[in-house]
């Protein structure tokens, strides 16, 4: 599955920067032979906020006064001027809506795939994600599910009605594994939930397989989370700081992880080292990942 993950990214990057690829992961580096007994039956796409131009915001000046060079009063006026205006030109910027892809679906004999793609801008949304200060609750088939995080919802809700419909035509009978890497792993966790739920047929059939995923929701989504979706599996490099955003308790919102935690540790001495795709794959290749408890060096707290 994490191979995957890594094929979701490639796809979302080919189309940024290629206009006419249709998103089929054939083309893609990270396509193997494991995957031609699948068919991909279609590739999941949104948009995305991209930064298409900075203006500067001219702010009037203020009168000059005779006395301005012996008030000090006025001298704090003008600095206190000059440096909103930097601010102004800083922050005001113009964004616009762009087609980005956000992940497959394939199928085959045996098994349904759902794959989401995680992000190369990793540190900016993990800065949004603190700045935001409400939560969002969770509806499904108009019953509660919880609170989760509105940064999570926008963009799942973005993709919501596509991942339902392609859904709805997988074969019931086989296995559909549910999976993504980063922010991918928090949109697989709201698909699977959204997925189990409105399509009854499938829920048993539903795992759930994330990556380096951030907390979600609150303790009560967290616990209807592994009631519906209870083949839920998070695996998490103990040394990933993504993983732990947003905070546990956060603006009153206490969030909680779902699923049965799968832990290794790669210390690769920075954050994105420690985040991406590949540092993942290679501790699932070598069988590093355990639910059981491990012991480390004492770092002299009892």
């Amino acid at each position: 599955m994490i191979q995957c993950s890594k094929l979701a990214t490639q796809q979302y990057l080919k189309g940024k920067i290629d206009p006419s690829y249709n998103g089929d992961i054939k083309s893609l580096p990270a396509y193997t032979a494991k995957f031609k007994g699948y068919t991909q039956v279609t590739a999941i796409k949104g948009v995305e906020a991209k930064i298409s131009e900075q203006v500067e915001v001219d702010i009037a000046q203020s009168p000059t006064s005779p006395n301005s060079a012996t008030d000090p009063i006025g001298d704090n006026v003008g600095n206190a001027q000059k440096a909103i205006e930097n601010t102004a030109k800083e922050v005001v910027k113009i964004k616009k809506k762009i087609p980005v892809y956000f992940g497959f679906v394939l199928s085959s004999k045996n098994h349904n795939i759902i794959v989401f793609r995680g992000t190369q801008r990793t540190i900016e949304w993990v800065l949004n994600i603190n700045a935001v200060y409400a939560t969002n609750d969770r509806k499904v088939a108009s019953q509660s599910y919880g609170a989760i995080h509105p940064g999570f919802s926008a963009i799942y809700s973005n993709i919501s009605s596509q991942t339902l419909e392609v859904a709805k035509k997988l074969n019931p009978s086989v296995p559909c594994y549910i999976s993504g890497h980063s922010l991918g792993a928090a949109i697989a966790t709201l698909a699977a939930i959204d997925i189990a739920v409105n399509i009854p047929r499938l829920q048993k059939q539903v795992q759930l397989y994330t990556y380096a995923s951030p907390r979600v929701g609150d303790r009560v989504f967290a616990r209807e989370h592994n009631r519906v979706v209870p083949n839920s599996y998070r695996v998490v490099n103990l040394a990933d700081a993504i993983t732990l955003v947003p905070f546990t308790v956060f603006f009153k919102t206490e969030y909680v992880h779902v699923g049965e935690e799968w832990a290794f540790l790669a210390q690769n001495g920075d954050v994105m080292p420690n985040h991406v795709v590949d540092t993942y794959k290679s501790a699932i290749d070598k069988q590093a990942e355990t639910n059981k408890p491990r012991n480390y060096p004492n770092s002299g707290l009892k």
